[in-house]
C-alpha cells in the first residue's frame, strides 16, 4: 500500500520533534512525514514534491506566513491543517479564507491530532474520487496586464456577474475580471460542481461551508454571498441530495 505524505512545517524545533514522533507513533507505517521550519523552505520542497497533507503553523518567519503557505496551494490537491498557539480572531479568519480542514489550537491531544489528520485525508480522497480534485479541465483566464492563465476549476470560489463582465474569486485572494456574461461562462463549468445563488452570483459547491436560513446567505471558502429566493429551492437540492 502506498504511503500518504505529511509536510509538516513549524518553527518550534523540539515541538517539531515531537510531532513527528507522534506522527509516527499513531499511524506506524501509513504516513511518511517531512519537516521543515519555515514557509520559505515549504515552498522549495512543495516546488519538488507533492503531499496529501499539509500541517502548518500559522505564525513562522512573520505573523501569517503560514496562512500564505496556504494560500500558495490548492486546497483539493492538498489538504490543510493550522495549529497555533495564538487564540486571535484575526488570524482564524484569515486562515479561513485557505479552506482548512482543520484549525488546532495547542496544546492538543494525540487524538485531536489523529482525528483531524483522519478526516482531512479522507475528504482529499473523497473529493478526488468525485472529480473535484486535479484532474479538472482548467479554463483560461486573462489577467490585467493581458496575460492567459490556466485557472484549475476548483480554485474559483465564486463568479460575480458585472454587466458585460464577470470577476473570478480564487482560492488564492485574487480576483480576476473577464469580458464575458456569467450565462456564457455557467454554460462552460460543470452543473454538479457550480451552481447559481443569486442573478450575480455562481459559487462551487466543493467548496461549501455553511448557509444561513435566517440572513439567506452562505458561506463558501471563507467568503459571504447573498442567496436569491428564485435559486433556493436548486441550492438546497444540490446541498442535501
Amino acid at each position: 500500500m502506498k504511503k500518504g505524505s505529511i509536510l509538516l512545517v513549524e518553527d518550534d524545533h523540539i515541538f517539531s520533534l515531537q510531532l513527528e514522533m507522534m506522527l509516527e507513533r499513531m499511524f506506524e507505517d501509513q504516513l511518511e512525514v517531512t519537516r521543515c521550519a519555515s514557509a520559505r523552505e515549504a515552498t522549495t520542497i512543495l516546488d519538488r514534491k507533492n503531499f496529501d497533507l499539509l500541517l502548518i503553523d500559522v505564525v513562522l518567519e512573520t505573523e501569517r506566513a503560514g496562512i500564505q503557505l496556504a494560500k500558495s496551494v490548492n486546497p483539493l490537491q492538498v489538504a490543510i491543517i493550522f495549529i497555533t498557539a495564538f487564540q486571535r480572531e484575526d488570524l482564524f479568519q484569515h486562515a479561513l479564507k485557505t479552506s482548512p480542514t482543520h484549525f488546532l489550537q495547542k496544546p492538543f491531544s494525540d487524538q485531536q491530532l489523529r482525528q483531524a489528520i483522519e478526516v482531512a485525508l479522507s475528504r482529499r480522497k473523497l473529493l478526488l474520487e468525485t472529480g473535484l480534485g486535479p484532474e479538472q479541465k482548467p479554463i483560461l483566464l486573462k489577467r490585467r496586464d493581458g496575460q492567459i492563465e490556466r485557472v484549475h476549476q476548483n480554485t474559483i470560489i465564486a463568479i460575480e456577474a458585472y454587466g458585460n463582465y464577470c470577476h473570478f474569486y480564487l482560492t488564492n485572494d485574487r480576483r480576476l475580471t473577464q469580458r464575458m456574461k456569467l450565462k456564457e461562462y455557467k454554460q462552460s463549468l460543470p452543473a454538479r460542481n457550480f451552481i447559481q445563488i443569486h442573478r450575480r452570483w455562481v459559487v462551487n459547491l466543493a467548496l461549501f461551508e455553511r448557509i444561513d436560513k435566517q440572513t439567506q446567505e452562505v458561506t463558501v471558502a471563507g467568503m459571504t454571498f447573498p442567496t436569491g429566493t428564485k435559486f433556493n429551492p436548486e441550492l438546497l437540492k444540490s446541498l442535501y441530495k
